[in-house]
């Protein structure tokens, strides 16, 4: 709060009521994920500088599913809400529903955001996330907490919200870091395509963390957003996409800018859909939500031409959801029409059949895979 009152008021307000669905309890979700499992949190620290520990909802798969080190694979997952709202607990339904069918751990990253820090916070929150999960040998802080904590944990029942601090066997919930997965929605999967990109240009030498390995790394991008150049408002929309209240678009033009400002608009990490897709891991492969009603439906279909005219087609699977608007895929089943949960039901299902067959990749030499993700 001590940061918050460091703004004027006309952002003090709008922070705060914006800030108010933060306030559901981790038990919210016996509601919304019933079946379970349910997170517990941990907080591993930013990199020097920030101040603050970042906050992780730990997913625990009730049946895991072993690779064939023995460990479990691990899943990134990261919110939405423009850079300015948004929680772990909006997605607990989606992360939930993920670790109990594919038997891996998740981990969705509460990061940064505005008023209270600026880009790139929420990108090196992510980060220091990827990097923590990358340290299997547990040599910095955030490594050993992130580790230690999950190794220790038992599943927890869909009757209770709370992790049970069980001690188990030694590396029952090891990671395995080369079973990696990435998921975010609007803001988050302008993170998540973050993590996938490396950018190299005079003055900027920003390499992807992700290491080189023999596994494809499936990157779920629920309508991402791609371009930041714009505020939300000012974006090209779908005739059927009405304009934003005056409540909304005063949130929208005060809050936006507090974590973007204007004089970074323009960096391309801000704006990873523009940037050259060469730049793309030679790990990454792409699953794509694209809802028909979505203020940013127009950029996403221009960088699906970009990945087409530059010849990286083959690795990225567009999934259309015609009738559907932003963040269709958040809201909770029992909350939808019929055809909203029938879209919503049939995206699950083919983001499955492409995870399946991108598990059946093998990277070369090359850094293609042998077979496309495509298809």
């Amino acid at each position: 709060m001590k940061k918050l009152r460091q703004h004027p008021f006309r952002v003090q307000w709008r922070a705060a009521f914006i800030r108010l669905p933060r306030l559901a309890p981790i038990a919210s979700l016996r509601a919304t994920a019933p079946e379970g499992p349910y997170p517990f949190v941990i907080k591993i620290p930013a990199r020097a500088g920030h101040g603050h520990h970042v906050e992780v909802h730990v997913f625990i798969p009730p049946e895991p599913r072993r690779t064939e080190t023995g460990g479990v694979g691990i899943h990134l997952d990261f919110h939405g809400g423009s850079f300015i709202m948004g929680s772990c607990v909006e997605q607990g339904p989606f992360c939930a529903k993920l670790a109990r069918e594919r038997g891996i751990i998740v981990l969705c990253v509460d990061y940064a955001k505005g008023p209270f820090y600026q880009f790139p916070a929420a990108l090196q929150d992510v980060e220091d996330v990827l990097m923590a999960v990358l340290d299997t040998d547990r040599i910095t802080k955030a490594g050993r907490i992130l580790h230690e904590n999950i190794e220790h944990q038992h599943p927890s029942s869909k009757k209770d919200t709370k992790a049970h601090s069980v001690t188990q066997k030694e590396g029952e919930y090891r990671i395995d870091p080369q079973y990696l997965s990435v998921s975010g929605f609007s803001s988050g999967g302008n993170l998540a395509l973050n993590l996938a990109t490396s950018v190299s240009q005079p003055g900027i030498d920003w390499p992807s963390k992700i290491p080189p390995g023999t596994r494809p790394i499936l990157f779920l991008l629920f309508y991402p957003s791609l371009d930041l150049r714009a505020l939300p408002h000012e974006r090209k929309r779908h005739p059927k996409v009405p304009a934003p209240g005056k409540i909304s678009k005063s949130i929208e033009t005060i809050l936006t800018p507090t974590y973007l400002h204007e004089e970074d608009r323009n960096h391309p990490r801000a704006n990873p859909g523009l940037m050259s897709t060469g730049n793309l891991h030679d790990r990454a492969r792409i699953f794509l939500v694209l809802p028909e009603y979505d203020t940013l439906a127009v950029q996403s279909e221009a960088w699906v031409k970009k990945m087409e005219d530059e010849g990286q087609a083959d690795i990225m699977r567009v999934h259309r959801s015609p009738g559907q608007g932003h963040a269709f895929c958040n809201i909770p089943e029992k909350f939808v029409n019929e055809a909203t949960l029938k879209e919503k039901l049939d995206t699950y299902e083919d983001m499955m059949s492409f995870w399946d067959k991108c598990l059946e990749e093998q990277i070369g030499d090359s850094g293609r895979a042998n077979g496309h993700a495509s298809s």
